[in-house]
């Protein structure tokens, strides 16, 4: 292999590499844009300057495959609404107790287009769930419930995850205060 091959390689995957970041960036402005309340994209703005954007794209990997996706405390489902967009092949389903966040998730996913989301509002306290799953993701949750709570949301988890499913928890500290507000 010649030296322009190789640097002909080198240039289209660092081509590939900036197109996947443009579309990133897109995908998350299109659904930023798609809420219909200043105060939730100021706060979407904030929350992607206050957390690793690469936390996107490190979910997106432990999904890579995973058709069936359960979120809980999937708030106005900005998370949600990202991977649906990316992978319109998925069937995601945000749950969180909060029915305007979920009116405004499900508000969002009809402007945006979105198709493959459903949300439920239910207390994952109390979830009742009726399906298995591919993969279960529990973002920034944990640090909002009592142990014997935690333990019943994971024994609820593992009963609903498909043979050979992902369960994937992503939680915060709660140092810095800052970064807490924001969960």
């Amino acid at each position: 292999m010649g030296n322009t091959e190789v640097n002909l390689k080198a240039s289209s995957a660092s081509k590939l590499a900036v197109d996947f970041r443009r579309d990133h960036k897109q995908i998350l402005s299109q659904i930023i844009s798609s809420y219909d309340s200043v105060i939730i994209r100021g706060y979407c703005r904030v929350r992607f300057t206050i957390i690793n954007i690469n936390i996107l794209h490190i979910l997106a990997l432990c999904l890579h495959g995973e058709r069936r996706i359960l979120d809980l405390w999937c708030g106005c489902c900005l998370f949600g609404l990202y991977f649906s967009m990316l992978h319109p092949d998925i069937a995601y389903c945000g749950h969180d107790m909060d029915s305007k966040r979920i009116s405004m998730a499900t508000y969002s996913a009809m402007c945006l287009g979105v198709h493959n989301t459903i949300f439920r509002c239910q207390d994952v306290r109390d979830l009742i769930l009726n399906e298995n799953f591919d993969a279960v993701m529990v973002i920034n949750l944990m640090h909002h419930l009592d142990d014997n709570s935690k333990n019943s949301l994971l024994a609820t988890c593992a009963r609903h995850l498909a043979s050979n499913g992902k369960l994937i928890i992503k939680d915060v500290t709660t140092h810095p205060f800052h970064k807490l507000v924001f969960t």
